[in-house]
């Protein structure tokens, strides 16, 4: 199953944004640690959506970008592994594919 983005809380005012992958049954599910304005989320793309008068959005689209690149490459890698890493592991390893730092999942 491919990476998604998703919010957390569409139905409230402001939500965060939400990835999951879905990998051999394990599921690994994690912040992005952006939270938008609902109305400006686009579910079909999965990004946010262009707001007039600001250039915010394209940075925060990019580091939505990144951060399924770096969940689609680690999902590459574990293909060849036949152990499922625990959730911790994952978003440790996510995080050093993303932006090189050994930070554990917020």
């Amino acid at each position: 199953m491919p990476v998604s983005l998703f919010l957390k809380n569409p139905q409230a005012e402001k939500s965060p944004i939400y990835i999951r992958l879905i990998f051999r049954n394990a599921k690994f599910r994690h912040t992005t640690e952006i939270s938008i304005d609902t109305k400006m989320w686009n579910p079909k793309t999965q990004s946010i959506r262009e707001q007039r008068g600001t250039t915010s959005y394209k940075a925060l689209n990019a580091r939505l970008k990144a951060m399924r690149e770096a969940c689609e490459l680690l999902e590459s890698e574990l293909m060849a592994s036949p152990v499922i890493p625990t959730s911790e592991e994952f978003w440790k390893r996510f995080y050093l594919k993303l932006d090189g730092t050994a930070r554990t999942a917020v």
